[in-house]
Parts: structure tokens; sequence; C-alpha cells
């Protein structure tokens, strides 16, 4: 629907919903705003104002050649904020968004209201409190693309859910396919180069202790690519984050948690909105 402009680089966004409090949702390493399903976004538009970013290097997005950074995510995901005339906004990411998340309560405080953090660290890959995935799932995660479009897709998500849930849950990858194949390719150089602002530019290991926004940390229990002890330690670190785990979920734990993971971020949003009305 937009795009804004940060540091040359074209920053595309959507926005649903005309009232509520604001709420920016970033999308993971390698994803983009297709991978939020319709039913999402209607239940957390009813409540706020949601706007959707693709990250540079994916979607509909920019796409760059040179290295990307987290101080580069950061400055574009408030860049749309910019853009939006929004002061202030509660901020959802989940695995690679949710690093970025953090870098923007980080670097830019006054732009949050709170977070919400997903599947996701306050360390890149290497760091001693990092608790890295098996190495079956890193052999998986660097294979090259096949060629094959639907044949990554479907990869992907053995990473993503439980073998369980993609069983019993046929209707709705039928939908998750589509939904991919609707936007464009991510070409794998871009990919790559999120993966590296990871590995070089991550680490608030000190700096999100200081953070004083309300923080709500999700997990899944089965969560291949980022284990879960990985948020137990950034519910640690953030002061009076809270956490909630969800058994027999994977990474992608909004869409494998259902109806109950969607609850829980309505119900922390509106207590949240609920306090700064109050104040």
């Amino acid at each position: 629907m937009y795009h804004t402009t940060v540091d040359q680089v074209a920053i595309y966004y959507e926005v649903y919903g005309q009232s509520g409090s604001p709420l920016l949702m970033l999308t993971g390493m390698g994803a983009d705003i297709g991978d939020w399903l319709p039913e999402q976004i209607e239940a957390l538009s009813r409540q706020h104002r949601v706007i959707l970013i693709d990250n540079r290097g994916a979607g509909r997005s920019d796409k760059p050649t040179m290295p990307y950074t987290m101080t580069q995510f950061a400055a574009d995901t408030v860049g749309v904020l910019t853009d939006l005339h929004i002061d202030q906004a509660h901020i959802l990411g989940g695995s690679l968004s949710g690093m970025i998340a953090q870098h923007v309560a980080v670097t830019y405080p006054e732009r949050v209201s709170s977070l919400i953090l997903c599947s996701t660290t306050a360390v890149a890959p290497g760091h001693p409190v990092f608790v890295s995935p098996a190495p079956e799932v890193l052999m998986a995660l660097t294979m090259p693309p096949s060629g094959n479009r639907v044949q990554d897709i479907e990869a992907g998500w053995q990473l993503c859910f439980t073998s369980a849930f993609i069983e019993q849950n046929n209707a709705l990858f039928n939908r998750l396919r589509a939904n991919a194949l609707a936007y464009p390719d991510n070409p794998p150089y871009a990919q790559q180069l999120q993966f590296e602002a990871v590995v070089h530019s991550h680490n608030l290991y000190e700096q999100v202790r200081q953070l004083r926004c309300p923080t709500l940390i999700q997990a899944g229990t089965q969560d291949l690519l980022m284990p879960a002890e990985n948020s137990h330690t950034l519910a640690r670190l953030i002061p009076g984050a809270r956490l909630i785990e969800y058994p027999n979920c994977g990474h992608r734990l909004i869409e494998e948690g259902g109806e109950p993971a969607l609850n829980d971020i309505l119900a922390f949003l509106a207590e949240v909105d609920g306090i700064a009305q109050a104040g």
C-alpha cells in the first residue's frame, strides 16, 4: 500500500484498522507481510491500528546488495512510524524481527509503548548464553534453495512448525502456501544478508537490562530454530518481562498457538493501554 524511504532504501508497509493504539508488526528472516494470516490481522485490527512492514531484503521492500545491520533495521522501522506521524507504538516481532524490536526499544525508547517478543533472543549465535539449534537444524538452514519454490516453502515449514501440527492442518498449509506464492520470491543473497546482520550486529545482552517498557515474551516449547531457553534468558534480562510458554508449539507459535496465543497478545495490549490511559 505504501513505501517510505530510509537511507535511500524503500521500505514497504501496509496499514489496517482506523482506531486504537498503533501496533507495528514485523516479520522474521526471509519472511514478508504475506506470512501473516488474514484472520490474525483482522482480530488485531479490530482493536488496534495495525502496521505491517516488509524488512529490507524481503517482500516488496528494496533488497540492497551491501551488508545490512540491526541498526539499519531499527531505523527502517522507526522511519515507517515517522512516515505515518505515529509518535509511539506497540511493536510485535518474532525471531529476526523480535531482535529488530529490541533494537528499536534500545535505540528509540520514546517510540515504543510495549514489546511483544516471540521466539527470539537478546544475543547472536556464538554468544556464551545463546542456546543453538541442533546440528541437523543448522544443516537444514544452510541448504541452498532447490530451485523449486514450493519445495523450499514446505521445507521451511518443517523447521517452523511441529510435524503433528502440519499433519493435522492441511487446509491451513494450503493457504500459507498460496499466500507465500502470491508474494515476490526473496533472493537468497538478501536472506543471507539478513542472517549476517544478526551474526555481526546483534548483541543486546547488557542493553536490554535498561529497558523499561512493558514486555511480553512468547515461546514455543518445541521450537527447533530458536530453543525456548533463549526466551528464558531474555525474560531474565528485561526488567518486569512476562514470559508465556506454549506447550507443543514450534517456532511460528502465533499460528500454532492459535487463539490462545493471539488472545494473550490482545490481553497484554489492553492491559498496557489501560495503564497508560489511567496514568
